[in-house]
C-alpha cells in the first residue's frame, strides 16, 4: 500500500508469530540506536478490536523493556495499562483524557498538529503538503501558548518533558 488513509488495516494481534516480529524489530532497533527511546506508534488501530489493542500495547511495552528501553507511543496507548516509564505522546489540540491522565503516572510528549506539524500547508495555495490539521503558517507555528491547547488538567501534573514537531515524509520531494 502507498496511500495515505489510515485506520483500515490491522496486525493479527491474536497471532505470536506478531510478537516474534515485533521482538526481532525491536532487538535490532535496540542494538543500533545508544538512546533509550523507542517510539512504537500505537496510534490509528480503528480495525483492531479495543481489547485485542490493549492486550498488544501491553505485549509489545513488555518486549521494548527487555531491550532496557523507553517506550513512547501515541496517546491512543492510554486504553491500555501502561509501564511508569512510557512516555505518551499526544498531538489532539484540545487533547482531554483526564481520568486515563489521572490513574497513570507517565510523562507526556506534546505536538499540537494544528500548530507544529512540519507537513501541514502554509495555506491554501501552499502546494506540498498536507491540510487535514488545518494550515500551519510560520506565525502560527511560533505564536502559540500551550496553556491555550492543552487541557489544564494535563499541564498540572507538570510531567511533561517535551515538546515535538513531527515531519512526516508523504509529501517531501527529494532532488535527484
Amino acid at each position: 500500500y502507498i496511500g495515505t488513509k489510515v485506520g483500515f488495516s490491522s496486525l493479527c494481534v491474536g497471532d505470536e508469530s506478531i510478537y516474534n516480529f515485533v521482538d526481532d524489530v525491536v532487538r535490532e532497533i535496540s542494538e543500533l540506536t545508544s538512546g533509550p527511546y523507542i517510539h512504537i506508534g500505537g496510534d490509528e488501530s480503528k480495525a483492531t478490536p479495543k481489547q485485542d489493542y490493549i492486550n498488544f500495547i501491553g505485549k509489545v511495552q513488555s518486549i521494548v523493556h527487555k531491550y532496557n528501553k523507553v517506550m513512547i507511543g501515541w496517546d491512543d496507548i492510554l486504553d491500555a495499562k501502561l509501564h511508569p516509564s512510557t512516555s505518551v505522546q499526544i498531538w489532539h489540540p484540545k487533547f482531554s483524557h483526564e481520568t486515563t491522565i489521572g490513574s497513570q503516572s507517565n510523562t507526556f510528549i506534546l505536538s499540537p498538529a494544528n500548530k507544529i506539524y512540519l507537513d501541514m500547508k502554509y495555506d491554501a495555495n501552499t502546494r506540498l503538503g498536507l491540510d487535514w490539521a488545518g494550515f500551519v503558517s510560520v506565525e502560527t507555528a511560533y505564536d502559540w501558548d500551550i496553556e491555550s491547547i492543552f487541557d489544564q488538567h494535563l499541564l498540572e501534573l507538570q510531567n511533561i518533558i517535551g515538546i515535538e514537531a513531527p515531519l512526516w515524509t508523504e509529501t517531501i520531494v527529494h532532488r535527484d
